[in-house]
């Protein structure tokens, strides 16, 4: 299905599960419990039928979105400017950046009730992106490799930081040959070299991003010391299984905190705090 035909398919599943709600909650009143599982059921197929092409229609967006970059990129050089390197892959994760999430629904049950929830994100996955595009993404080919090696000396910076054995860490730590030979130097133990570190992984990702102020001068957006505080925190993580366990990130999850930086970096904004408030 191109855009425009997800986007239909898309407004019938959610009209065909709202569409479910009253009947299922007739049938709880009436207490027929077992002909509005069946409804539950069969909305639930609906629901997830309609994430699932949410998710594809987002990153048929963005691919679209980078395809038009690239082309005006292209015409807007000259014919001896024009070099055989395709900027495409790089315009998909800066897009992806700039829409990191996606909009679902959701089905919510009580004893009385259903509910259809339409007011749910989901952030975009980069490998999945990656694999949907079918080509590299990123302005490295290998940014994912980059990734998993900045998380690996991450977990040795940590062992460093609360006194363990940190060439035990590295030797231990679970970690593909491929990924091996990429080159991030050593260790960033301190929070210059963190800074480093991450602006060389960070390139990988996003390339330089550079903006046009209001002044009219250019400006560079990079990693910033409160991007390095968001990595450093994350090695500070307690595990349920061990009271005295620091808990380092897996992979995934680290690569969802470097989307999160290169977003905030794109986009020029700041992060954002979640916690609980008063009752107003």
């Amino acid at each position: 299905m191109n855009i425009q035909e997800k986007t239909n398919r898309m407004a019938e599943l959610k009209a065909k599960a709202e569409a479910s709600v009253i009947p299922y909650n007739t049938l709880l009143f009436e207490e027929k419990l077992s002909e509005a599982e069946a409804v539950l059921a069969e909305t639930e197929k609906t629901v997830d039928l309609y994430n699932g092409i949410a998710k594809t229609f987002a990153y048929d967006v963005i691919i679209a979105k980078a395809v038009s970059a690239e082309e005006a990129r292209r015409a807007a050089l000259k014919p001896e400017e024009i070099a055989d390197s395709d900027m495409t892959g790089l315009f998909v994760m800066r897009f992806a950046c700039e829409s990191p999430t996606y909009e679902v629904i959701t089905v919510k049950t009580t004893k009385t009730e259903m509910v259809i929830d339409d007011d749910r994100e989901r952030r975009i996955d980069l490998e999945e992106l990656q694999t949907y595009y079918k080509k590299p993404i990123g302005n490295n080919p290998h940014w994912k490799y980059f990734c998993v090696k900045f998380n690996q000396l991450m977990g040795v910076r940590a062992a460093i930081r609360y006194g363990l054995d940190p060439k035990k860490v590295f030797e231990e730590w679970k970690i593909k040959d491929i990924v091996n030979k990429i080159e991030l130097g050593e260790t960033p133990t301190s929070d210059t070299q963190l800074l480093k570190t991450a602006k060389a992984v960070i390139d990988a990702m996003i390339g330089e991003i550079k903006v046009i102020a209001s002044d009219g001068k250019e400006i560079k957006r990079t990693v910033r010391s409160c991007d390095v505080s968001v990595l450093a925190d994350l090695y500070s993580t307690d595990d349920s299984r061990d009271i005295r366990a620091i808990k380092c990130p897996k992979d995934k999850k680290f690569i969802n905190i470097l989307f999160k930086i290169c977003a905030s970096i794109v986009t020029g904004q700041p992060y954002t705090l979640t916690y609980n408030t008063k009752s107003k």
